[in-house]
């Protein structure tokens, strides 16, 4: 499952309350399933769940690791138990009044020593009110059964991510020209919903999330409603006006 789908199941469960309180998500780049778990985080713990971050207290607070409601757990060694008796103690006994909601976050699972997974077990399967476990690993094979076994598990590839140099979409955004934009939504009235879904997720990833994050749920509705909506020209229409608003 790509990081999209999979962003957009874990969001429909958050609103569903139905989402697993432990994770495992494997990867063959440790480096982005970082970024990547870091913004489940923070999208748990958002009272508004909200995907993108509404820059509230809490989103900013996770972001900046700043907030009491979420640990994260990281060695390049080992994962000594002193670690996690101290994350657990901690959610265990502090009174959290900001928001009732907890996520703590342990990389490279792998590295977890023996004594270490035993500690954790008892916490995983007996998990305090609203705490959820999201746990990563580059080799999940290498993970302690007993603790997989407690967990959703989800394999995320990351390949390289070049931006196309094709992309109009994004050198129009850049250039702020809306006459190009307009120009643009027209010469792909017709054109099939699966390119202009690439179009999208690509200029997606590449300018609105760093530059124009206002916009950035818009082009994801925009995505679902081109993969449903046999009126791609609407779509289309609609998101043109959204990324005028704001070039």
């Amino acid at each position: 499952m790509n990081r999209f789908d999979l962003t957009k199941k874990i969001e429909d469960e958050i609103s569903k309350h139905d989402l697993h309180h432990a994770i495992l998500f494997e990867s063959n780049n440790s480096k982005n399933i970082k970024a990547f778990v870091s913004d489940i985080a923070r999208m748990i713990i958002c009272p508004n769940n909200s995907n993108p971050s509404d820059n509230c207290y809490f989103c900013v607070g996770s972001i900046k690791n700043t907030i009491v409601n979420k640990i994260e757990i990281v060695d390049n060694v080992l994962i000594k138990k002193a670690q996690i008796e101290n994350m657990i103690e901690k959610f265990s006994a502090s009174l959290i009044v900001e928001n009732k909601t907890k996520v703590y976050i342990i990389h490279a699972a792998e590295l977890l020593a023996v004594d270490s997974s035993n500690a954790l077990l008892k916490f995983l399967e007996e998990p305090s009110p609203n705490t959820y476990a999201i746990l990563t690993t580059t080799n999940a094979s290498k993970v302690m059964t007993t603790i997989k076994s407690r967990c959703v598990k989800y394999s995320i590839p990351f390949e390289a991510e070049i931006e196309s140099e094709e992309n109009e979409l994004i050198d129009i955004i850049r250039r702020k020209d809306k006459k190009a934009l307009f120009l643009f939504g027209n010469k792909n009235k017709k054109t099939d919903a699966s390119t202009l879904i690439n179009i999208i997720k690509e200029t997606y990833k590449f300018e609105i999330l760093v530059n124009h994050v206002e916009i950035a749920k818009d082009f994801l509705e925009a995505i679902e409603q081109f993969r449903v909506n046999s009126f791609t020209n609407m779509v289309l229409e609609n998101l043109i006006v959204k990324i005028y608003e704001v070039i």
